[in-house]
């Protein structure tokens, strides 16, 4: 039995959760997640704070993502072990051969659904992000959606404030690329330490549904189709082109994450015994992790 790792100090994205998922148990390994490393084949660093101190078990290869805009890098950096890889969405010129420039691995049947007949303009899906200011355009991201008249679903939103928005409340993960599918366009909104060096998942899961996304910085616009500026002035891609040219795109994507992948794994010590008793383990923990997640989201 091979064993991979999903690794946290700081919860889960669960859409970025379950494309990791997919990713090893397609390429026939077993897969738990967790707070605390363990030895096996592969620990896949997902989320983690720069004053994180990552002390990996004896031999295990650690692939990190640094997506988030948080200190994955910065972590990946500090750690004292030569087999190691990194791929960050952060561009820029690294002289660590072990970094790669490239994006986590995103599932194209799960995030990508056929699409439907129109029936919103403009959305939002995310939970409230208070005192969030759209700078380019001089405005709060709340006033915006009002201008815009946006369907919005997340946790947490004023509803008093909103007037003219159609609020619907919490959106079951599962549900997310069923409101894409039929959307125009989504409205993204991100936290001060994304800006200028990280993605979210919106930038895979409107686009991969034919839905254009708006971002408030230009980081990337040129090079993931579907991503726009607010202030784009231009026309946009129809919807079958946009999700066309977005699946071709985050299939190629793919590559990176799981090239370095096998050529970590392959070189790992195999502890069949190990493997078995930590996936029992660590599987009813995951399980139970993961169903508690899914609990805490409403119902639409």
């Amino acid at each position: 039995m091979r064993l991979v790792l999903l690794y946290s100090s700081d919860g889960f994205d669960l859409d970025v959760l379950t494309n990791q998922k997919e990713l090893y148990e397609t390429l026939g390994f077993k897969v738990v997640w967790g707070r605390v490393m363990i030895p096996c084949d592969l620990i896949v660093v997902l989320r983690c704070m720069e004053s994180d101190t990552i002390n990996p078990p004896h031999s295990t290869p650690l692939l990190f993502l640094d997506y988030s805009g948080q200190d994955v890098l910065s972590v990946f950096q500090q750690t004292n072990t030569h087999n190691k890889r990194c791929i960050t969405s952060l561009r820029t010129q690294f002289k660590d051969d072990k970094i790669h420039f490239g994006h986590p691995y995103v599932s194209i049947h799960i995030q990508s659904n056929p699409l439907d007949n129109l029936v919103y303009d403009y959305v939002h899906i995310g939970n409230y992000k208070p005192k969030r200011w759209l700078n380019m355009l001089k405005r709060s991201f709340d006033s915006y959606c009002v201008h815009v008249k946006a369907s919005v679903w997340g946790k947490n939103w004023p509803v008093e404030g909103l007037l003219g928005v159609n609020y619907n409340g919490a959106l079951r993960p599962e549900k997310v690329s069923t409101i894409y599918a039929k959307s125009k366009i989504a409205l993204g909104v991100k936290h001060d330490f994304q800006i200028g060096r990280a993605i979210s998942g919106r930038y895979w899961h409107a686009p991969l549904n034919g839905c254009i996304l708006l971002v408030e910085d230009d980081y990337l616009v040129n090079e993931i189709p579907g991503v726009f500026t607010y202030d784009f002035e231009g026309d946009f891609p129809n919807r079958e082109t946009l999700q066309e040219e977005a699946r071709k795109f985050w299939r190629n994507s793919n590559n990176l994450q799981k090239k370095l992948s096998l050529d970590l794994i392959a070189q790992s010590d195999k502890r069949k015994l190990l493997n078995f008793v930590y996936y029992n383990l660590y599987g009813l923990y995951s399980a139970l992790y993961e169903r508690y997640r899914l609990s805490t989201y409403g119902k639409v």
